[in-house]
């Protein structure tokens, strides 16, 4: 009675999914998708509708990424003997830094049916959501379509249907090396402004976001040569020296150009890690090659 009324609920929903192979070492994220909405009026012993009954079916998209930690020999030095290696480029692909944006959008919408009275209630869903990578501008391309819905009265009180697609289109930053992007497009609210007799503009909030992932090239050694029939010869006479470190200098790299240890480096320094944190001067261990 008194024309239409607009209701909106929350409904809790719990799931165990089954995923193969899975453990606690694994990261798990989930997007859940709305497949399907079915809605039926529920009446009294009486035969008086008093209740709505609503099943949705749900999509689940569980992602689960496991990050394991390997050593890549990608440089080689000997203390005693001349040394050089061979290095061929292999390339490795991996999770990116997740990127997000959010923002309103502007859809115009007329009624063909005349004058609009009243709005009961508007919505806006994704569709056809996609991204691509732009390399040149390092950056990421998400776009689809938003369907817009308008359910209103007309001037001839009867209800009203309008329904449009628009296309979106939004350029976010890609992180350093990305080759690829799963996105999600949400939309948790969505308003709407009556600009004339027969015209509503939505303006539907969206929440972007997007997984990355980067493909990055590095040189991995393949085959090492050490003459072990010649020493290195000693750059001084000392058994110590003094070396002024910067800090965010690799210890390696210090212990690479005097031919000496890491280890014999770090203890003779008290260091807590094998990167400089801070400058200063440094005792170098060399090591005795006689």
């Amino acid at each position: 009675e008194g024309g239409m009324e607009s209701m909106q609920f929350t409904l809790p929903y719990s799931q165990i999914v089954d995923l193969e192979g899975i453990d606690d070492a694994f990261s798990c994220t989930v997007r859940p998708e709305l497949a399907g909405c079915e809605i039926t009026p529920a009446a009294k012993n009486d035969g008086e509708a008093r209740s709505i009954q609503c099943e949705l079916r749900i999509r689940l998209v569980c992602t689960a990424v496991k990050t394991a930690v390997t050593e890549l020999v990608t440089d080689v030095f000997s203390t005693l003997h001349p040394c050089s290696y061979t290095a061929a480029p292999v390339r490795l692909s991996g999770c990116g830094a997740p990127v997000s944006d959010s923002g309103a959008e502007r859809c115009t919408l007329v009624s063909k049916e005349g004058e609009i009275r009243r709005v009961y209630d508007v919505w806006c869903t994704p569709r056809n959501m996609g991204a691509r990578v732009l390399p040149e501008s390092g950056s990421i391309e998400v776009s689809g379509m938003l369907a817009c819905s308008v359910l209103a009265q007309s001037d001839s009180t009867a209800p009203v249907m309008l329904e449009q697609e628009f296309p979106f289109t939004r350029v976010l930053p890609a992180p350093e090396d990305c080759t690829a992007a799963q996105v999600q497009v949400q939309i948790p609210a969505c308003s709407y402004t009556l600009t004339g007799s027969d015209t509503v503009v939505l303006q539907p909030e969206l929440r972007i976001l997007a997984d990355t992932q980067v493909l990055r090239s590095m040189p991995l050694l393949t085959e090492v040569h050490i003459d072990q029939e010649e020493r290195i010869a000693p750059k001084d006479s000392c058994a110590l020296l003094l070396y002024y470190g910067t800090a965010g200098e690799a210890v390696w790299d210090i212990a690479k150009k005097y031919s000496t240890s890491i280890q014999a480096i770090v203890e003779e320094n008290d260091l807590t890690q094998e990167r400089l944190t801070e400058n200063g001067m440094l005792l170098i261990p060399l090591v005795d090659r006689r």
